[in-house]
């Protein structure tokens, strides 16, 4: 896909019920074995006098079948080894701040499955009006 020439790492957020009953959440590093696009988007939001400034960042990701994103993943520009495991000096929160300004936590995540189909070849910004083509997903966090 056009732009897509970095490569990321993800945390995928998941609950761990064997640890005593106590439903805790734990982080299984993933290896994304695709480049994807990541970009910066600034989001302006007006309203009555004030307006609100955030900066978004979103990640397009070819679909891989292997790879399964959904809110509350944590997603890095780069590839780490690192892993998240609750205790210091590797909790969710000094892993980020380790990795700022270059790290998400996914807010949403769309399947894009409905645009044309290039037979496995991910192309983009062809003469489709600028729509991207080929299956992907569009990752949204901040």
């Amino acid at each position: 896909m056009f732009g897509c020439d970095r490569y990321i790492t993800l945390w995928s957020r998941e609950k761990d019920f064997e640890s005593n009953l106590r439903k805790k959440e734990t982080f299984r590093r993933v290896d994304v074995p695709v480049k994807c696009r990541w970009k910066r988007q600034d989001e302006r939001a007006i309203s009555g006098t004030g307006a609100n400034l955030s900066n978004n960042i979103v990640v397009v990701v070819p679909y891989y079948a292997g790879v399964h994103i959904k809110p509350g993943d944590i997603i890095a520009l780069g590839k780490y080894d690192s892993d998240i495991t609750g205790i210091s000096p590797n909790t969710e929160s000094e892993v980020k701040q380790a990795l700022s300004p270059n790290v998400i936590t996914v807010a949403k995540v769309a399947y894009n499955f409905d645009s044309e189909d290039t037979g496995g070849i991910y192309s983009v910004y062809g003469g489709n009006n600028g729509k991207m083509m080929g299956k992907h997903l569009r990752i949204e966090g901040k």
